[in-house]
């Protein structure tokens, strides 16, 4: 069940750019005060982010809010991009191929496809076209998600207080929203951030953004514009 609060605009859109680790954990989108206990936010902060401390969340999320640190990934997703499919970069032989090997460098078409394809067959021919993926510049929505993301659980944990932590996502924001035009962007690129910074299978994330977060008739991000 979700905890209630009267936020306005301004919160909700503050609490927006953090929304996917909340519905990753099926916490509520809609508040900074989580529906779980004070341990839990101790514990993952501890054991997941390596937060034990207002001092290290201040590392932590300076870390993340850091202009160059999606610098080399950023390189990456424009050049793959720029590629219409795996076997038009397996022909020319890049290095990018060598660094990420065949199986990643497929898998990359792979979402694009899986997330096209979702698009067209859930939402009105105009409401999202493939310029949407061709305007990202930098991916660093993912980190700016793990940001807020760490901000609210400092505040459960009460490493922070509220001032605080309205402060630090007010920041994330305001970054965020000049580098985005809109949540499809933001979301695509949080998506093939976490995607080429942790060479990991991302089938679970793009379904917390497609499937959930661009359901705009459901959740916040249909709430507030970026």
């Amino acid at each position: 069940i979700e905890k209630e609060d009267n936020f306005g605009e301004e919160e909700l859109w503050s609490l927006s750019f953090g929304a996917p680790f909340d519905i990753a954990r099926h916490d509520t989108t809609r508040s900074i005060r989580s529906i779980y206990k004070k341990r839990f936010h101790i514990d993952t902060l501890s054991k997941i982010w390596g937060v034990d401390n207002a001092d290290d969340l201040k590392r932590k999320y300076d870390m993340y809010l850091d202009e160059n640190i999606m610098k080399e990934y950023d390189s990456d997703f424009i050049e793959l991009r720029g590629y219409r499919n795996f076997e038009a970069l397996k022909t020319v032989n890049r290095p990018i191929l060598k660094k990420y090997g065949e199986g990643y460098c497929k898998n990359f078409y792979k979402v694009k496809d899986k997330i096209m394809k979702i698009i067209k067959e859930d939402y009105p021919k105009d409401y999202f076209d493939e310029v949407s993926f061709e305007n990202v510049k930098t991916l660093i929505a993912w980190p700016y998600a793990k940001a807020g993301n760490a901000v609210k659980l400092a505040y459960n944990a009460e490493y922070i207080d509220e001032d605080t932590a309205w402060d630090m996502l007010d920041e994330i924001g305001e970054r965020a929203s000049k580098k985005y035009r809109d949540w499809h962007e933001y979301g695509i690129a949080s998506i093939y951030g976490r995607f080429l910074m942790h060479t990991q299978d991302i089938d679970s994330w793009v379904g917390y953004i497609v499937d959930e977060l661009w359901d705009y008739d459901e959740t916040v991000w249909g709430e507030v514009d970026i």
